[in-house]
């Protein structure tokens, strides 16, 4: 059995405003696993799963006295998932090898909930449901369920070589729904629901893995592709906190992911390390919308995952059998946003004029990390044993930004703002014992 208990919490500790926001998810599983090995290159696995979906209700509250904030709490949505899977690994030949799988789940969205209906020929607003539907506890409101095959085919080239290409088919039953028009986002949990399907995936992919010197050199270069389903994306200006109408504000869009992974790394030595490149796209669309909803003209834009380059370097230097030193390069591009590009005044309000939907990004992403370690844990083998880690975090004070946002200054100016959580070099120490 598994248990998880996730809370979620943002405030504003002062002034007359001052507030905080609650939220979170608590999921129980149940799981059975049976494997069996009938000869050395025969294995398999059947099992069964249960997961209990309780997302925690959305709760408002004053943060201090002086708050004049009116409480609120908007309750969320149960669900439960009942699975059944079976895999095997096949070593057919010295050569071939074959891992296949398949899952069949059903997911169930449960009372106690009103069910708004609306009008399927104009869009879904708040204030425009034809009638509600209510559902006791434990009541069955949606069902979904689906097949997942898996399967993974490699073939040895020979003995330090071999090419892997795979398939898999998912499904997910649960949302990440993220406000990220704030500064520092806000995350909660949904369910699928009658309006919200479970997202899908097609994934395939296709790999070269090549050692050299008994693995003293490892290379690999990977390609992938994935076909995205039921993807949730915002409406323009959401509401998506204390919304008891979420489906008003949420579209249902296709997605595409692709790209690739090339390694290459060394795996011992006095000098040993690794060197990564990814190359990685993330699109979507809303192709199905109502024209005025639809998104970007109904062209393919960056998801708020989509950064297409990634780079990892890491340098480890043995000093001797005990003491070694560490570098970490880490480089991403910077995440995508919507930006204000222009202002306009109406009747003495002024308003922006947003660019298209995540068309801007953030700045790109780069820190240094340095790190010394003394590990006695393997040269000692009997009695008292110790490692101690010194570490430099972003070791040149790099103030990478976690968020741009927007805000009007005191001439009614929009003025744009980087939010960087860690803008300087932080060190940390740690000191493991065994005994």
């Amino acid at each position: 059995m598994i248990a998880g208990d996730y809370g979620s919490e943002l405030f504003e500790p002062s002034g007359s405003d001052a507030f905080g926001l609650s939220n979170g998810l608590k999921y129980y599983v149940l799981k059975e696993n049976i494997f069996f090995q009938p000869h050395t290159d025969y294995q398999f696995n059947v099992g069964a799963e249960w997961t209990r979906y309780d997302a925690k209700p959305e709760k408002l509250y004053a943060y201090n006295d002086e708050s004049s904030i009116e409480p609120q709490m908007v309750s969320k949505d149960l669900g439960d998932e009942l699975a059944f899977y079976a895999n095997a690994e096949i070593n057919f030949t010295e050569r071939w090898s074959l891992s296949a799988g398949l899952r069949y789940a059903q997911y169930r969205q449960l009372g106690p909930r009103d069910v708004y209906l609306y009008n399927d020929d104009i869009p879904r607003t708040p204030g425009a449901e034809v009638d509600i539907l209510s559902y006791g506890s434990g009541d069955a409101i949606q069902t979904y369920d689906g097949w997942e095959p898996r399967v993974a085919l490699k073939y040895a080239l020979g003995a330090n070589s071999s090419i892997k290409a795979g398939y898999n088919r998912l499904w997910q039953y649960i949302h990440l729904i993220s406000n990220t028009a704030a500064a520092t986002p806000v995350d909660f949990w949904q369910v699928s629901t009658l309006y919200i399907p479970p997202q899908s995936a097609h994934s395939f992919s296709l790999g070269y893995f090549q050692n050299w010197k008994q693995n003293l050199w490892q290379f690999s270069f990977e390609l992938y592709y994935k076909k995205l389903e039921n993807l949730l994306t915002y409406k323009d200006l959401p509401q998506l906190l204390l919304s008891e109408q979420l489906e008003t504000q949420l579209l249902s869009s296709e997605g595409k992911a692709y790209g690739f992974e090339f390694a290459i790394r060394k795996t011992s030595g006095r000098w040993n390390g690794q060197l990564s490149y990814t190359f990685a796209r993330s699109l979507q669309r809303t192709p199905d919308a109502f024209p005025s909803e639809i998104i970007n003209s109904g062209d393919w834009f960056p998801t708020n995952f989509d950064q297409p380059h990634q780079i990892n370097f890491v340098l480890k230097r043995d000093i001797n059998p005990v003491q070694s030193f560490t570098l970490n390069f880490t480089y991403r591009t910077g995440r995508p946003y919507t930006i204000p590009t222009s202002n306009y005044a109406v009747g003495g309000i002024v308003i922006s004029h947003y660019s298209l939907r995540n068309e801007a990004r953030i700045p790109d992403y780069h820190r240094l990390d340095f790190s010394f370690n003394i590990d006695k844990t393997e040269t000692q083998k009997d009695g008292f044993r110790s490692s101690f880690t010194f570490s430099l975090y972003n070791l040149y004070a790099r103030k990478n930004a976690f968020s741009v946002y927007f805000t009007r200054n005191q001439y009614n100016h929009q003025a744009a703002y980087k939010l960087a959580l860690i803008g300087t070099i932080l060190p940390a120490f740690s000191w493991n014992f065994l005994f």
